[in-house]
């Protein structure tokens, strides 16, 4: 889910800990029961729904396995598939929109996996726990040859990739900086540690330290990352959208399941609303302010499409799974 690498980063400068998150006002809320909700046209933009990728009337099943869908390569879908407890059934697949689909890797676990901007990349980063540093590799996503690979000290996180540059965050020792593959050249960004970065929305979120320990989250753009948009001691970035104008955001200590309530600021901070539910598993947005929710209640599941207070139901109902 989409706040997996806000609670990396978590994890890498604190550790475990309890978490009792505050609770958010009612009067702001809009509380989010998929099974009272009116069923609508099916989410446009693409998303994963049990075992199936689904992109507004594009069904495409990947019965029996687990799917995290990566991003698209040309027209063509770009998804990590497993069967759940087996390691040797892991591989990233290209889909065309026919439903034709082609293998690119195998054995690459398809959560550590990402596929940059333009399509034509999958990057990874693997912590080697001998020499304590991180392996940053890249392949083509056409054919998984690999294209790119080099070694930096500490716990990497790629954030964002796009043709030959990367944002790459680090710590032991904090650090954010580019990566150019082409020239396998470095640039620091920042001396704290990113979370976040869209390098299409000129976006970056960094932590100034432990939120355990009073530390705060900071927007600014990729290109000028001293001059904060935004600095929030009690919320984290989620996602921007892709024009950098909107950003979705949990508290900044969500661990666990899921976050239990998501907001949608201005990027500057403006709250504009804030959504509940037991929990929520992955949010993208359609559109500026409209965002598709993958919410969990207590007792049944589904994609909801939510502009404001206005909802529907975008999927079918499952049972809520613990």
């Amino acid at each position: 889910m989409k706040h997996s690498r806000l609670t990396a980063t978590l994890a890498a400068l604190a550790g475990l800990a309890a978490l009792v998150a505050p609770a958010a006002a009612a009067d702001a809320t809009t509380v989010i029961r998929p099974g009272t909700l009116e069923r609508g046209p099916a989410g446009t933009v693409p998303h994963v729904y049990g075992s199936d990728l689904i992109d507004g009337d594009r069904h495409f099943s990947f019965a029996g396995r687990e799917v995290i869908y990566l991003g698209m390569s040309g027209d063509d879908y770009v998804v990590g598939t497993w069967r759940q407890g087996s390691t040797t059934s892991e591989k990233v697949v290209r889909v065309t929109p026919d439903g034709l689909r082609t293998t690119v890797l195998k054995g690459v676990e398809p959560s550590s996996i990402s596929l940059s901007r333009d399509g034509d990349r999958l990057v990874r980063s693997r912590y080697l726990d001998k020499t304590k540093q991180s392996q940053v590799k890249a392949w083509s996503s056409a054919d998984g040859t690999p294209v790119a690979q080099r070694t930096f000290a500490g716990y990497i996180s790629v954030l964002d990739a796009d043709g030959s540059k990367m944002v790459l965050s680090g710590s032991l020792p904090s650090r954010t900086f580019w990566w150019s593959t082409g020239s396998n050249s470095t640039k620091r960004i920042s001396t704290l540690t990113g979370y976040e970065a869209s390098i299409p929305a000129d976006r970056l979120a960094v932590l100034t330290g432990d939120p355990y320990q009073g530390g705060c989250s900071v927007v600014s753009t990729l290109s000028d990352p001293a001059t904060r948009i935004w600095r929030s001691c009690e919320q984290a970035v989620m996602d921007f959208s892709p024009s950098g104008n909107r950003v979705t955001t949990v508290h900044i200590l969500t661990d666990g399941l899921g976050p239990g309530v998501v907001e949608l600021h201005k990027v500057g901070g403006t709250l504009l609303h804030r959504w509940s539910t037991y929990y929520f598993g992955d949010v993208v947005f359609e559109s500026g302010d409209t965002l598709l929710m993958l919410a969990h209640g207590k007792t049944r599941t589904a994609w909801v499409r939510c502009t404001g207070a206005d909802c529907e139901r975008t999927s079918k109902l499952t049972d809520t799974q613990l």
